[in-house]
């Protein structure tokens, strides 16, 4: 499976997490459009979306894609595991480790665990980091520009994927931005 592809199966992922949450959330059906999404829900809610959007528009003659997949490197009782991985059919090809992180009020802190966490890896494989968050909208540079800048030293700067989309931030309808990054991570 192809970043390009991986994102946009995020994407209609985490827009699909986003109206489940506006309804689980709201107190009324009235309150449906008001109420914030995705900023209440999960992480692991979100990724396994991710991995259900990505195996039921995939061939598993095109890509294996697996969940919570072990690093190739680990082998302790409780190994390190991805949340997910992208290996492409045929030879040579390696393994996508791609690390998925809610970029919350300490984005900086997780994000830097999750790539020192990717590091960790010894072998040849690829490591990825998927991004996912809301802001408002409006504000001269929104939380995923900040993101995009504060790790630029750890992306490898032609394999960053973006998204965005219209949402609810401070329960109030369409004031907020959902986002999604896929970066490559350097070794």
């Amino acid at each position: 499976m192809k970043c390009d592809e991986l994102i946009e199966a995020a994407l209609w992922a985490i827009k699909s997490e986003d109206l489940r949450h506006q309804f689980i959330y709201s107190k009324t059906i009235k309150e449906l459009n008001n109420t914030s999404g995705i900023s209440k829900a999960f992480e692991t809610t979100i990724v396994v979306a991710i991995y259900q959007a990505a195996i039921s528009k995939n061939s598993i003659y095109i890509s294996q894609i697996a969940h919570e997949h072990p690093y190739p490197t680990s082998k302790k009782q409780n190994p390190k595991r991805a949340d997910l991985a992208i290996k492409d059919t045929g030879a040579g090809t390696n393994w996508k480790y791609i690390e998925v992180k809610y970029a919350s009020s300490t984005w900086k802190t997780h994000i830097a665990a999750d790539i020192q966490k990717l590091r960790s890896i010894t072998k040849k494989v690829q490591r990825w980091m998927m991004i996912y968050g809301i802001c408002e909208k409006g504000p001269k540079q929104p939380l995923y520009e900040k993101i995009k800048a504060h790790f630029a030293s750890d992306f490898t700067a032609d394999e960053v994927y973006e998204r965005t989309f219209q949402t609810n931030y401070n329960d109030k309808k369409d004031d907020g931005v959902g986002f999604i990054l896929l970066a490559k991570i350097h070794p």
